[in-house]
């Protein structure tokens, strides 16, 4: 079978996108089929090349970063010219999208990048040395840091606009990319301990008051070692996990 696989990035650039499109395609590869990679280009990455047995062609467009592009760049990755003008002013448009999706009884999803983005880097400083090497590695540079009590002390509601009152939501989301995760420890440090705040927003409808909610995480955290998980440890946390 003849395939053509169409992507916005694909490696050695971008992050877990380009990674899966990558395992997909040498995966049809090594079935015996034949794959062409038509995706963006970016200075120093030669125009055609074979990596991996698929055949990879690289069209032009602004691509200044590796591991992340903008969505000013997007729009330049494999669209005819005459296609950006419609989908700028469709951009321009989707600030008015909630509201109105709430006037025709619609339920929202809130997931705020301030709040709910696993990938931005750990704004706590690690327990020790080798925490706060991974806290400086991790995290796409381009957001600021931001700390354990940001991502919970925060009300979905206020920082919804449109929204009124809880029945309006249909719940939160969380999100992560893995632009710099490089293997299932990265990944946990992201998550953990940050995936308990996510779940005290969705479910609890009172404010979190934050040294009983330092208290509670810190008690999950045996669960967490004997699964061998590699969560994050934040400096803050070491007395309360002294005491479980």
């Amino acid at each position: 079978m003849k395939v053509i696989s169409l992507t916005y990035e694909y490696l050695p650039i971008g992050g877990g996108g380009s990674r899966v499109a990558a395992a997909v395609n040498e995966e049809l590869v090594r079935n015996g089929d034949e794959v062409r990679v038509l995706t963006s280009a970016m200075k120093g990455l030669p125009q055609q090349e074979r990596l991996n047995g698929v055949e990879i062609h690289r069209a032009s467009c602004v691509r200044r970063h590796v591991h992340y592009t903008t969505a000013a760049e997007l729009l330049t990755t494999l669209l005819p010219a005459e296609v950006v003008p419609l989908i700028e002013a469709t951009m321009r448009t989707a600030h008015t999208d909630v509201p109105r999706a709430l006037e025709h009884g619609a339920r929202v999803i809130v997931s705020p990048t301030t709040r709910l983005y696993f990938d931005r880097p750990h704004a706590d400083e690690g327990a020790d040395e080798e925490q706060e090497a991974r806290r400086t590695r991790l995290g796409l540079p381009f957001y600021p840091p931001t700390s354990l009590r940001d991502m919970v002390e925060w009300d979905p509601i206020a920082e919804t606009p449109g929204v009124t009152h809880a029945d309006q939501l249909a719940g939160v989301e969380a999100a992560v990319w893995c632009e710099t995760v490089a293997n299932r420890d990265d990944l946990e440090a992201l998550l953990l301990p940050r995936l308990p705040g996510a779940a005290e927003r969705a479910w609890a409808s009172a404010p979190t008051v934050w040294d009983d909610y330092v208290a509670r995480l810190a008690a999950q955290t045996p669960i967490w070692d004997r699964r061998g998980w590699a969560w994050f440890r934040p400096a803050f946390l070491a007395a309360d996990l002294a005491a479980v």
